[in-house]
């Protein structure tokens, strides 16, 4: 399961209904700070990568081929 599930999400991971994953946080506060973590994380995670993407990044690039019988590789950027 991957981080960030919305609860619908989670009943379908845990074959439940969503209403049962509320039924759960509130009797499970232990469960339910859990899934705000999980939640947390993924959203900063989110925001890290927008805030990259909004600055613009560098990378090389290495494109590998094959030129009789040669591997090659050609760096760009």
């Amino acid at each position: 399961m991957s981080l960030g599930a919305t609860d619908a999400e989670l009943g379908d991971f845990f074959n439940v209904t969503e209403q049962t994953i509320n039924n759960w946080k509130e009797a499970h506060p232990e469960f339910f700070e859990s899934i705000k973590k999980g939640k947390d994380l993924a959203d900063a995670k989110v925001a890290e990568k927008l805030f990259h993407r909004a600055l613009g990044f560098e990378t090389t690039e290495v494109i590998t081929a094959a030129y009789q019988g040669f591997i090659t590789d050609i760096k760009e950027g």
